[in-house]
């Protein structure tokens, strides 16, 4: 895996269904590719968060409104984007991080002391 997908729902589209659950025809998405990226350097696992992050509030709306209302509603997007992004970006940092250890530690990895 070296992508993530961003599934959110714009912000108007909250604003217009006011309380009302998104369907799916209603949610955009957006692809966070980390192919460039070594996730176990703790530099590159930030630089995937910046990613996750842009491509939230690109995906709510963009710069923030004036209106209030639909201010919150983006805000609210843009944070459960990200939200749902970290569970699947820790995995593969998690993942990245246990593959170096495997890879510098070979007899930790077989078993072996």
């Amino acid at each position: 895996m070296s992508a993530l997908r961003i599934l959110a729902v714009p912000a108007a589209a909250l604003v217009i269904l006011a309380g009302t659950a998104a369907t799916a025809a209603e949610a955009q998405s957006r692809v966070v590719s980390f192919a460039d990226l070594d996730l176990s350097q703790p530099s590159h696992a930030r630089k995937l968060e910046r990613r996750i992050r842009t491509a939230a509030v690109n995906v709510c709306g963009g710069a923030m409104p004036r209106d209030l209302a639909t201010r919150a509603a983006a805000q609210k997007c843009v944070a459960a984007a990200v939200g749902h992004a970290r569970t699947e970006a820790a995995t593969a940092i998690a993942s990245a991080r246990t593959n170096r250890e495997a890879a510098e530690n070979p007899s930790t990895a077989s078993g072996r002391s």
